[in-house]
């Protein structure tokens, strides 16, 4: 589905994330504290400072050499 925002072109993917109600309370609030547009951009931010720092995720398996679990 295309939101129409009067773009000629779609800027990227979009993705539907399904959060739990604590964690979009807790990213609301550190959308709130960065005073950014809105949860997704919240995500974004993270995701891109992530990536820049080489930080990996793996389903169940133990965090080790400074990797984030998921």
């Amino acid at each position: 589905m295309e939101i129409d925002n009067g773009k000629d072109a779609p800027e990227g993917k979009v993705v539907f994330l399904r959060l739990d109600s604590q964690l979009y309370t807790e990213l609301d609030n550190l959308r709130k504290r960065l005073k950014a547009r809105g949860v997704a951009t919240v995500i974004r931010y993270i995701c891109v400072a992530a990536l820049k720092e080489g930080v990996t995720i793996r389903k169940g398996a133990k965090a080790s050499n400074g990797e984030a679990r998921a």
